[in-house]
């Protein structure tokens, strides 16, 4: 297991490994990036939608829209999510990872609305989701029925897993994001502050952006057949 624990410092680049036993751990000193993961307006609150079938296990490589009427509008009672603008044009549902059956939106909770989502899946049939934003922290599940479709063979997928904690230990649950050829995935993060995201092999932007925290990124961070095991240790003050 490779272990990378990166702390803020001075020097950029600097790595020092040591061998303890069949551990390999490792630290990077990064220089500090000025990168926002959650910049934009609607940070009070999230929607997460899971996709599950009627057996309740994960539909793989799902995807959850805003549902639109006329010329793109969400149907939305009330202003519940933020703007394409305000979000830069992005998609407001993210994947948690590439296994694609868990998804994660910004939301406004200062009050109850509704909204309608639609849900899809290769060899399931699509459904329209429509639910009451009742908290600021929303959990979802979206159940599928099979369709006539085969479902498709996939690709295999690795495991990238840590940590997030601060200088003393606290741990860290949010803001942290996974780039890959522009897509955008935000690992689910326990209260402990670990993490776990399944993803296709390659190489990964890493971003680490907790508020009065070291901003950190990582590029080119590869991720090949073999788990990985990535913990970030920030400086917050």
């Amino acid at each position: 297991t490779e272990i990378y624990t990166v702390r803020n410092s001075s020097a950029a680049s600097d790595v020092y490994k040591r061998q303890d036993m069949r551990l390999l751990t490792a630290v990077l000193f990064l220089s500090v990036a000025s990168v926002a993961v959650w910049a934009q307006p609607g940070d009070d609150g999230t929607i997460s939608v899971n996709v599950v079938d009627e057996q309740g296990k994960e539909v793989r490589g799902a995807s959850v829209d805003e549902a639109t009427v006329g010329t793109g509008r969400p149907i939305l009672l009330g202003r519940g999510f933020p703007t394409a603008v305000e979000r830069g044009f992005k998609p407001l549902f993210r994947p948690r990872d590439d296994y694609r059956s868990s998804f994660i939106a910004q939301t406004f909770c200062k009050r109850e609305r509704s909204y309608s989502i639609e849900v899809k899946a290769p060899g399931y049939e699509t459904k329209m989701h429509t639910g009451s934003l009742r908290d600021c922290d929303l959990k979802v599940d979206v159940v599928l029925k099979r369709s006539a479709e085969p479902i498709p063979a996939f690709e295999a997928l690795t495991t990238l897993s840590g940590k997030l904690t601060d200088q003393n230990g606290k741990p860290i649950t949010r803001r942290f994001l996974i780039i890959r050829e522009g897509r955008e995935y935000v690992p689910m993060i326990a209260k402990d502050g670990s993490y776990s995201a399944r993803l296709l092999p390659g190489l990964y932007e890493i971003v680490f952006n907790e508020f009065n925290c070291t901003e950190y990124t990582i590029r080119n961070y590869r991720i090949g057949t073999q788990p990985r095991t990535l913990n970030f240790t920030a400086d917050c003050g």
